[in-house]
């Protein structure tokens, strides 16, 4: 934090012109604190969770333990432009320190 606002990481500060940023807080709460009870499965780069947003919104959640290594901006870049029955849909995403 700076200044009092938020800074935002240089090698992915471009995704809040392309995707919905939530905040890392909700999605904690939607997922129940990334609970093992919530977790649908794992792969290589991380887990996926299922959640509840507030709105009533269900969810899947890919919480990536290397978000550098598993390309995240570049995961959210594509799929945000992308739109296919066997697809989810990407949403959005959130970011905490190195938590993505």
């Amino acid at each position: 934090m700076e200044g009092g606002k938020w800074t935002v990481p240089p090698t992915d500060a471009n995704l809040n012109c392309i995707s919905q940023e939530y905040l890392y807080e909700d999605i904690l709460e939607a997922t129940e604190n990334l609970s093992p009870s919530s977790r649908l499965g794992e792969g290589t780069y991380g887990s996926v969770f299922r959640g509840m947003l507030r709105d009533g919104t269900e969810v899947a959640v890919k919480h990536l333990g290397r978000p550098h290594e598993a390309g995240f901006r570049e995961e959210v870049e594509v799929l945000s432009r992308f739109r296919h029955p066997n697809l989810v849909i990407l949403m959005g995403f959130a970011r905490h320190a190195r938590e993505r």
